[in-house]
């Protein structure tokens, strides 16, 4: 005999019903909730992924300008000798006693400038080089403390730039009077002598001031301290 639907069977119908209903939307919240939490974690992670890249690239960009900035800075050192070597043996030139010591010293002079002019020219090459390099790392990174770093490595690159332009003309105008100049001028300097050697004092007092904003720039970036932002 069919059983009746009585009023007890109603309400366990119902009750199973809304069971069945929140049981459904507990797991639907569930599974918004993971899609969410994966859809966070990829984005998390594509961000770290994202961050280290950068961080990869700026620290090649970086070596890599730093390589030409140092190759710079080895043309200078070298450069800065032999101009001493040959200002030294044409200042002790202007004195010698006998025509034999002014061409011995002259020569000296005249080999070192050469090789002082070819010094500066390269180095001249390579920070003009750096400046570019190191402005174009700057675009792999948004950390100031990466930012400004770098701004010092454009900024002394800059004067290490003029400061070779400036050395190379000084060298070749050492190295014209030098090539000029002849043991009986001594005694009386010609007038494109005495032009040689005002445009070369005018270099060497702008050589002077230029050292001062390079030595600056090398002192800042020395104790510069470089914090690793946190992400």
């Amino acid at each position: 005999m069919p059983r009746e639907f009585s009023r007890d069977m109603l309400i366990m119908l119902v009750a199973i019903m809304a069971g069945v209903v929140i049981i459904t939307f507990f797991i639907a919240d569930i599974q918004a909730r993971n899609q969410v939490t994966e859809e966070l974690t990829v984005e998390y992670n594509t961000r770290i992924l994202y961050i280290e890249k950068q961080n990869i690239n700026f620290s090649s960009a970086f070596l890599d300008a730093l390589g030409g900035f140092d190759l710079a800075r080895e043309f200078k050192a070298d450069g800065d000798v032999q101009y001493s070597v040959a200002r030294s043996f044409f200042s002790v030139s202007l004195f010698a006693s006998n025509v034999t010591l002014f061409e011995y010293y002259i020569n000296i002079t005249i080999a070192n400038c050469m090789k002082s002019f070819d010094n500066f020219k390269y180095s001249g090459l390579n920070f003009n080089d750096s400046i570019g390099n190191f402005n174009l790392t700057k675009i792999h990174t948004n950390y100031d403390v990466y930012l400004n770093l770098t701004d010092l490595y454009v900024n002394i690159s800059e004067s290490g730039y003029k400061l070779s332009r400036l050395k190379q003309n000084a060298s070749e105008y050492l190295l014209k009077i030098a090539e000029n100049l002849t043991f009986e001028n001594l005694s009386s300097f010609p007038p494109y002598i005495e032009e040689f050697l005002s445009e070369l004092e005018r270099l060497e007092y702008e050589i002077i001031q230029e050292e001062e904003i390079y030595d600056w720039l090398r002192y800042l970036i020395d104790e510069y301290e470089l914090d690793v932002p946190e992400r």
